[in-house]
């Protein structure tokens, strides 16, 4: 039987995929419909970010994101 390989690069991959899935879906849960908001996340987050971790950031980019609009208002 072969010894599972962690450090793969399907198995890095793989695990990316499934992050990148699950900010997705936390951004869109809170109401962001927005690819780049996605992306955004993505680099902030770290592999050992949990999904609060992630809600963090991304109330962090929408205060940033409400700032910026009640700027250009002005």
């Amino acid at each position: 039987m072969e010894e599972y390989d962690s450090k793969s690069p399907l198995n890095l991959i793989i695990i990316m995929y499934l992050q990148f899935i699950q900010i997705a879906s936390s951004v869109w849960k809170n109401g962001s419909k927005d690819v780049r908001d996605c992306i955004k996340i993505s680099k902030l987050a770290n592999a050992e970010d949990t999904e609060e971790d992630i809600n963090r950031l991304i109330s962090i980019l929408h205060q940033k994101h409400q700032h910026m609009i009640r700027k250009e208002r002005i």
